[in-house]
């Protein structure tokens, strides 16, 4: 007889008492954890996830694939009640292998993988393997005890930023044109991809579950650069903008040279569009001007300074970026000068992103949070939230039966208490992953093969009754191959939650001449834009909100800020902290005042051993007696 015996290990967190308790690894929850362990506060951040990020996180390609039963669930009890982030799942691997010179194509029945609601592995490794390397064996383990989130920091390089522009050409229209030695077809690109190739590098793929970025001089890199978080992340810049135009996809102009070597704009039509750009950008918010416009449409503001309808398209598309069905002029002034004034720092576009995807921002705030002494504890769910006789919060009951008492709770939006009511303001949106084998605008230049793009399309353009906010990363953002690009989709969900009908006519339009490799489906659940955001203190408890449908961070800031004002008005808001080197202990300044006063080190009262190597000697003293002793025998 086989007897296999199962040891489950309980694991008991100490200290058992805290000023804030953190429920989620959130963008939202890492920085007010991070705030609080900077100004001297005792923090304890758990989550049931065997990741960091919850719905910011970054997956591998292996990790969706796998089923949720591997990931313990969080428990509900009468107080508390947990809602999964992710649903409506589903993956299809439609490469096709060639054997012996005939395609076998891939049924997509077959090779689907659906999930209703699933969480899968975190993209954790400290570096990527270089494409011509094979994968590594298995996958780094995710952190499960209460020491720092990672203390190995990434050393890989990150790649310069490259600077993409259209080329150079006069309009077609009005300018005379120059000699040009035209250039023979190119051929049809072959898809050197197989399915084993495929396979074995799946794991080196990073998804984004909440795709954003952030602006080069936004709030969230002021506050990585003024806190100092900024060492635990490497960042890229986004190279290009492109918008439907006319059928096609183009890339949108960004800046004044390439507004005046756009092909696709007459000469009337860039001089008018500089003027718009250029009152927008200089006007005051508190000037007569700007009051003249309060209350009225863009549209109107457009046709004040008479802009045609491609330039409307391409304002709404590429500079105010906004997915609201109408938005104010002093809403599209505001978005237009916080593009324009990001633009030309770190490139010629105004966003930047992480180099390893959305989910290292949580996890550099974990480890800066870490640092300061917060206690870190994943695959540990929460199943009750703990009220004294005041109805104030006491503590809380881990999954494991162990009881944790504190001042002040945070929980993050996948939890919801069942005395509250139910939020109305929340929305499906739906996303669509695709993996392809070029870039949806392929370019000549080698320079710029490699671009990392966003995507907006405002609704109607491919047949959408949604704008779409759309990614498309590069080779180098993290994909295991040259020939290799992802495309990431995301569009607030129709009536029915089906990501694959919400986005199909988008997704036929943009690989219409791109080879297909994988293609990824899900829904999440997000804020609406227009909803308050603001977090109140109630019974000592504050509840985060979920990600809204827009490509900025701008909320979790404020939604940061606010909460810890809440819980410590007194205490500055993330201060910047010292470098490692920097820091003196109290013991070094006293030896160092001790040292310039009588101009000799400072040596213990009981026993000084000064170790001092020359030529292969070492010389011991202790007390008043010296020797030398050969080198060899010093280990």
């Amino acid at each position: 007889l086989l007897y296999t015996i199962k040891f489950e290990l309980v694991m008991e967190i100490t200290p058992t008492e805290y000023d804030v308790i953190v429920i989620g690894t959130g963008v939202t929850e890492c920085i007010v954890a991070a705030a609080c362990s900077r100004v001297g506060k005792t923090v304890l951040h758990v989550d049931a996830n065997p990741f960091y990020g919850e719905q910011w996180a970054s997956f591998t390609l292996n990790g969706l694939e796998k089923s949720s039963d591997d990931i313990p669930k969080p428990c509900d009890s009468a107080s508390l009640k947990y809602t999964h982030f992710l649903k409506n799942l589903t993956l299809y691997n439609v490469l096709e292998e060639e054997s012996e010179g005939q395609p076998i194509e891939v049924p997509p029945v077959s090779s689907a993988v659906t999930h209703e609601s699933t969480s899968c592995e975190a993209v954790t490794d400290s570096k990527i393997s270089p494409p011509d390397q094979p994968p590594e064996s298995q996958d780094i383990p995710h952190v499960t005890n209460q020491e720092s989130p990672d203390t190995n920091l990434r050393e890989t390089e990150t790649p310069a930023a490259d600077s993409s522009t259209l080329p150079a050409a006069p309009d077609s229209n009005n300018m005379e044109q120059p000699n040009e030695t035209p250039q023979p077809p190119t051929p049809e690109k072959k898809c050197h991809w197989t399915l084993e190739k495929f396979n074995k590098s799946k794991r080196r793929v990073n998804i984004d579950i909440t795709p954003k970025l952030c602006y080069s001089d936004g709030s969230m890199v002021r506050l990585l650069r003024d806190s100092n978080c900024s060492r635990y992340l490497e960042f890229r810049a986004v190279n290009r903008s492109l918008v439907p135009w006319e059928g096609e996809v183009i890339q949108a102009p960004c800046n004044r040279e390439q507004v005046f070597n756009c092909k696709q704009l007459k000469v009337l039509e860039k001089r008018i569009m500089m003027k718009f750009v250029t009152w927008a950008l200089e006007v005051e918010e508190e000037s007569e001007e700007w009051r003249e416009w309060e209350g009225r449409s863009d549209q109107e503001l457009y046709g004040h300074f008479k802009l045609t309808a491609s330039l409307v398209k391409l304002v709404r598309a590429s500079l105010v970026v906004s997915n609201k069905e109408k938005v104010s002029a002093h809403d599209a002034v505001k978005a237009i000068k916080v593009y324009l004034r990001n633009v030309g720092i770190y490139g010629s576009m105004p966003f930047i992103c992480p180099v390893y995807g959305a989910g290292e921002l949580p996890q550099s705030f974990a480890r800066f949070s870490a640092v300061f002494g917060s206690v870190y504890v994943l695959e540990m769910g929460v199943s009750d939230l703990n009220f004294d006789e005041n109805d104030k919060f006491s503590g809380i009951t881990l999954s494991t039966g162990q009881k944790i008492t504190g001042t002040y709770c945070v929980i993050s939006p996948n939890y919801s208490l069942a005395s509250s009511p139910e939020r109305n303001n929340q929305m499906e949106v739906s996303h669509a992953v695709f993996l392809t084998d070029s870039s949806i605008k392929p370019t000549t230049k080698p320079e710029e093969q490699d671009d990392l793009s966003v995507v907006h399309i405002m609704p109607g353009y491919f047949d959408n009754e949604q704008a779409v906010n759309g990614f498309e990363y590069g080779p180098r953002s993290c994909l295991p191959s040259e020939d290799m690009y992802m495309i990431h989709l995301v569009a607030p969900a129709a009536g029915g939650s089906n990501p694959e009908t919400d986005l199909d006519s988008v997704c036929s339009r943009l690989t219409e001449n791109v080879k297909v490799l994988h293609k990824t489906f899900f829904t999440t659940l997000m804020s609406r834009e227009e909803s308050d955001h603001t977090p109140c203190l109630e019974r000592n408890v504050i509840q985060t909100s979920r990600p809204v449908f827009t490509i900025g961070y701008q909320q979790c800031i404020d939604e940061a800020k606010t909460a810890f004002s809440l819980l410590y008005p007194e205490d500055e808001f993330l201060p910047m902290a010292p470098n490692p080197e920097d820091i003196k202990w109290p013991d070094e300044e006293e030896n160092l005042e001790e040292e310039s006063e009588t101009g000799k080190p400072t040596t213990d009262e009981e026993n000084e051993v000064n170790l001092r190597e020359d030529a292969g000697t070492t010389t011991v003293s202790n007390g008043e007696s010296t020797s030398e002793i050969s080198s060899e025998l010093v280990s």
